[in-house]
């Protein structure tokens, strides 16, 4: 498996902060994303559900892979968000390096999710799968 070449960390205070702010944060990251996969000229992206520190999909993780596919599609960047089922079962299979391969995905955008009381911290993760 290739080594990630960005990380990104994100607090998001889901309790404390208005729906405006969170889509705020969620635009923010999005744009962050977008100027660090524009610099390798990765154009085909996908993004994983979230899983906990377990590795378990929590409906948490798969509404921020929503978040992320919907957003990374209206950033204006040209990306290519491929939505694919398989993605999440090749993961699970540790079938990363052949992702890219059978997907023709050349970026994938993988994160963890960790709760606290009030806020929930995740970690970014873009793999180059090229």
């Amino acid at each position: 498996m290739k080594t990630p070449f960005a990380f990104l960390y994100l607090f998001l205070f889901f309790t404390q902060v208005a729906h405006t702010q969170y889509e705020a944060q969620i635009k923010g990251i999005t744009q962050e994303l977008s100027k660090k996969i524009g610099k390798t000229g990765k154009k085909r992206l996908a993004v994983a559900d979230f899983t906990d520190a377990d590795g378990a999909v929590t409906k948490l993780g798969w509404f921020l892979r929503e978040e992320f596919n919907s957003a990374l599609s209206q950033i204006g960047q040209d990306f290519e968000v491929i939505e694919r089922k398989s993605v999440n079962e090749l993961l699970q299979e540790k079938k990363v390096p052949k992702l890219g391969k059978l997907t023709g995905i050349e970026a994938l955008i993988d994160g963890t999710i960790t709760p606290f009381e009030e806020i929930v911290r995740v970690n970014i993760k873009i793999l180059d799968l090229q």
